[in-house]
C-alpha cells in the first residue's frame, strides 16, 4: 500500500517504529521525489547556504540534512525556500507524498489519525534538532 521504492518504504516503517515519524516522513518524502530540494545553479550563494544544512554535530548527515530541510520549509514555506536557493515545486510534490504515506499507513494501522496518530510516533523528533 506504501507506493514507495523499497528503500524509502524501510525509512517510512523505521521511522514510526523508532518513533520519528515527523523527520522520518519528510526524508522518506524527499527520497521518493527523486530531486534534489536545492537548487543548483544559483552559485556560491547557494552553495555556502547548502553546506549549513550538514551539521557536523548530525554527522554531516544527507538524512540529517534532509530533515532540517523539511522542518525549515514546513515552519517557513516560500519565504524559507527563497532564502535557503530550495526549490518549492520539489518541496510541495514531497508534501504530496507525504500526505499518501501518512494516508496509507493509517489504513494499515500503523499510526491513529490526525496529529494524535502522528505525535504518538513523533516523539523522538526532537533528537534531530
Amino acid at each position: 500500500r506504501l507506493n514507495v521504492p523499497c528503500r524509502v518504504g524501510k525509512v517510512v516503517l523505521f521511522s514510526v517504529l523508532l518513533k520519528c515519524a515527523r523527520a522520518g516522513l519528510g526524508i522518506a518524502a524527499l527520497m521518493a521525489v527523486g530531486k534534489s530540494p536545492f537548487l543548483s545553479d544559483e552559485g556560491a550563494a547557494a552553495a555556502q547556504v547548502k553546506r549549513k544544512f550538514w551539521k557536523k554535530e548530525a554527522g554531516g548527515s544527507d538524512f540529517a540534512a534532509l530533515a532540517e530541510v523539511w522542518r525549515g520549509w514546513k515552519e517557513g514555506g516560500r519565504a524559507f525556500c527563497r532564502e535557503n536557493f530550495l526549490s518549492w515545486n520539489v518541496l510541495r510534490d514531497a508534501k504530496v507524498i507525504e500526505d499518501g504515506m501518512l494516508t496509507a499507513l493509517v489504513e494499515m494501522g500503523w499510526i491513529g489519525r490526525g496529529e494524535e496518530g502522528l505525535a504518538e510516533v513523533g516523539e523522538n523528533d526532537s533528537n534531530f534538532d
